[in-house]
C-alpha cells in the first residue's frame, strides 16, 4: 500500500489528506524551522494513521532529489537540494517512528502494571 501524501495516497476514506512533500520543502526554504516541524508532524500523522489501519510498513518518504527529469518523482520529493531532502527526510522519519516508540512504551507500561497486580486466591 503506497501512502505518502500528495498524489500518492491510496487510502482516502477516513485518513488525513497529507500535502505533497514538495509543499513541505517549499515551507522549509522560506522558514527552515517550520519546514522541519511540518515534516516531523506529517511523518507522525502518517505513522499513527498507518498503525491505526493495522499497517506496519511504509516506503515514505521519497528521498529522491527532484531533478526535473522524471515526472514520476516530481512533487513527491522534498526538494531539488540534496541537503534539504536529507534534513526533511530525517525529520519526517523521526516523526514517523514516534508512534512505534509510543506503542512500545505503552506495551511496556501495561506489562509492568500486570506484573505488579496482586494475585487473588479464591477459596
Amino acid at each position: 500500500m503506497d501512502q505518502e501524501g500528495g498524489r500518492v495516497q491510496r487510502i482516502k476514506e477516513g485518513l488525513t489528506r497529507l500535502p505533497a512533500m514538495a509543499r513541505i520543502g517549499e515551507c522549509y526554504r522560506t522558514t527552515p524551522e517550520e519546514g522541519l516541524l511540518l515534516a516531523k508532524d506529517a511523518g507522525w500523522l502518517l505513522g499513527m494513521e498507518m498503525a491505526a489501519c493495522g499497517l506496519d510498513l511504509s516506503f515514505a518518504p521519497v528521498l529522491d532529489v527532484e531533478s526535473g527529469l522524471s515526472s514520476v518523482i516530481g512533487d513527491r520529493s522534498f526538494s531539488s537540494d540534496p541537503q534539504h531532502v536529507a534534513q526533511l527526510g530525517s525529520a519526517f522519519i523521526q516523526g514517523f517512528t514516534m508512534p512505534v516508540w509510543l506503542r512500545w512504551v505503552s506495551i511496556s507500561l501495561a506489562m509492568a502494571a500486570l506484573r505488579r497486580t496482586p494475585t487473588l486466591h479464591y477459596r
